[in-house]
């Protein structure tokens, strides 16, 4: 079976269509990977046995995001020509994006549209985002939805619209352990706590209330650190705000970490912090964050949305709360007090998750999708 994904982030770096594309690999399947090219990666190469190919990131050239979009999809179009048919085309969620069956039909067995989270917009703008998907999806032969919730938002509850493909974690990558070594490179001794929060920083994502539940806690606790690993625009204000709350030596930030190291960093925390703002454009979308803290087997505090209650069972595996400094600082204080909630919730986190695990949903749910959709079962092995 021949399988191309089309998606508008670096290889690696979008989990999702990393692991994806490389267990399907391993399951005996021919992928190509289109993805952005950073600054001095090669335009052609294989990673693992994915064959990859970038077509340039044209973000600092052009400030429209839909030039942007346009400009990629123009680019992965021609890419696409060189390619002999294929069984399967995955893209992702694009402006634009239903151009491709529309136009190339005869180039793949069946076309995949992937929906990784609800648009991410203010009410109106996500009503004619949601409009735009609904339309351009009926170009496609099937869509596929990280969550039921996120496909009812979009479609509505017609099921027959979009299929479930749960977003994953990697149990063989992450997993508990000790890194010492890291710590010591951090300033962080054995005696203090290292909380640790992995994601996108991007304003929208609202890390001040982050930083000011932060502050309380140490205010009280005094041997408390936070290291934040993940690049984005409100960087630079997070670090004025650290230094405004005088915590500058106790928050590490670490800008892009690549997705090998990530466990690394996992494994040098004593506490998973997986803040997201509870609004209506975060609320329904899944948190791979959570569930890779709950893998690595830490006790994991994370903000009351629909995505973290659906691993989360609040004081059995982990901690909800509120999203608010007031609530986030109360949680982290009385995780660093109660030894006994702190090792329950790291003993039950990585077992209540095991459905979840990405080498079960791509064999078990992904891959059957596409034999389905393409009728065949030629360069698979089991």
């Amino acid at each position: 079976m021949k399988i191309c994904y089309v998606h508008h982030s670096y290889y690696p770096g979008n989990v999702p269509f990393y692991v994806h594309t490389q267990e399907l690999a391993r399951l005996g399947a021919e992928v190509y990977a289109m993805a952005l090219r950073r600054e001095g990666e090669p335009p052609e190469e294989r990673v693992g046995q994915v064959w990859v190919m970038r077509v340039l990131d044209y973000s600092r050239s052009l400030g429209s995001a839909y030039l942007r979009f346009s400009r990629f999809l123009s680019s992965a179009y021609r890419t696409l020509q060189r390619l002999d048919r294929l069984d399967i085309v995955h893209m992702r969620n694009l402006p634009g994006v239903s151009l491709f069956p529309l136009l190339a039909r005869s180039r793949a067995r069946a076309w995949v549209l992937g929906i990784y989270s609800p648009p991410l917009h203010p009410k109106l703008r996500s009503w004619f985002s949601n409009l735009r998907i609904r339309a351009e999806a009926r170009a496609f032969d099937v869509t596929l939805v990280h969550r039921q919730a996120v496909g009812e938002a979009i479609f509505g509850h017609s099921a027959s619209r979009f299929v479930e493909n749960p977003i994953g974690v990697d149990f063989d990558h992450f997993r508990p352990g000790r890194n010492i070594v890291l710590r010591q490179k951090l300033g962080v001794s054995s005696e203090e706590t290292l909380l640790i929060y992995t994601g996108s920083v991007q304003p929208k994502r609202t890390l001040h209330k982050m930083l000011a539940g932060f502050a309380q806690a140490n205010a009280s606790l005094a041997h408390l650190h936070l290291v934040i690993v993940g690049d984005g625009t409100d960087l630079p204000r997070l670090r004025a705000l650290a230094d405004d709350m005088d915590i500058t030596e106790r928050v590490h930030f670490q800008g892009y970490v690549p997705y090998a190291r990530m466990p690394a960093y996992m494994q040098a925390a004593d506490i998973g912090l997986c803040y997201v703002p509870v609004t209506p454009w975060y609320d329904k979308a899944p948190v791979l964050k959570t569930m890779e803290s709950m893998a690595s087997g830490l006790p994991t505090i994370a903000t009351a949305t629909q995505g973290n209650r659906a691993y989360i069972k609040n004081e059995e595996n982990g901690l909800l709360v509120e999203d608010s400094p007031d609530d986030l600082a109360a949680a982290i204080v009385r995780l660093c007090h109660c030894d006994a909630l702190r090792h329950r919730c790291a003993e039950n986190g990585r077992d209540s998750i095991r459905a979840y695990d990405w080498h079960r949903i791509v064999e078990d749910i992904l891959l059957p999708t596409y034999i389905e959709l393409s009728g065949q079962r030629q360069g698979l092995s089991r």
